[in-house]
């Protein structure tokens, strides 16, 4: 199983960022590995998404909400997954945003997939941590 933690500061109120964490438009417009996001229900989202070169399809549950501090994800369908955010209004309009994600790919090599697969999706993941914060940042600048 691959693990991934990635921690930003971005410059922008606490209640901004998560709002910002839960638009799925919001996250399919900045990633560019997002293809497309549905609500499917009220905690529960269809992902397409475009990882390591290939098309990876999710049905994900919101289990886990705390305004302003915490969301937890996890996959129902699809490959095995969990995402945790965590949200630390620093002051002064920042806010410290820490992930954590777990990801199993599927299949009989899924434990050689994720020693393969951890380098470049850990890149991956930096870089959509990346393009959070700066579009972020920009909407809040605006």
């Amino acid at each position: 199983m691959a693990e991934f933690k990635h921690t930003a500061v971005i410059n922008a109120p606490v209640e901004t960022v998560f709002r910002k964490v839960l638009d799925y438009e919001f996250l399919a417009r900045t990633l560019e590995q997002v293809k497309s996001v549905e609500r499917t229900g009220e905690n529960t989202s269809h992902w397409v998404m475009e990882v390591g070169g290939m098309r990876v399809e999710s049905e994900v549950e919101l289990c886990r909400r705390e305004e302003n501090r915490l969301l937890v994800w996890r996959s129902v369908t699809g490959p095995e997954f969990t995402d945790e955010i965590r949200f630390e209004d620093l002051g002064d309009g920042r806010t410290r945003v820490e992930y954590f994600g777990t990801y199993q790919p599927e299949g009989m090599i899924s434990g050689l997939m994720s020693r393969l697969l951890q380098g470049p999706a850990e890149k991956e993941m930096e870089k959509a941590a990346d393009e959070i914060k700066e579009a972020i940042e920009q909407e809040a600048a605006a």
